[in-house]
């Protein structure tokens, strides 16, 4: 079961029923939060613009098929596998 009380679960619920007005709120907190969260571990924002944004796709996805049972955990986890991978190719 899906945390009704995620941030994400409303911002991917927003988007199913096309409120806009709520859904951009709601889109442009989550993708900032994410975005501060892969900041320190990338050191550049662009990247982690692009990390936060491509994890939100991803947990609509996701959400879709059912397949998370918290949101929340589910895309810090997915933010901070993104970022090591981003790293580990940055290097090479």
């Amino acid at each position: 079961m899906k945390s009704k009380h995620s941030i994400f679960y409303l911002l991917w619920q927003q988007n199913t029923i096309s409120n806009w007005p709520i859904y951009h709120n709601l889109y442009d907190k989550c993708h900032a939060d994410l975005t501060k969260h892969c900041l320190p571990m990338l050191g550049d924002k662009s990247a982690a613009r692009i990390i936060a944004y491509e994890a939100i796709l991803e947990l609509f996805v996701q959400l879709d098929y059912r397949k998370v049972k918290n949101p929340d955990i589910w895309i810090i986890n997915l933010v901070a596998e993104k970022c090591q991978h981003y790293r580990t190719n940055a290097v090479t």
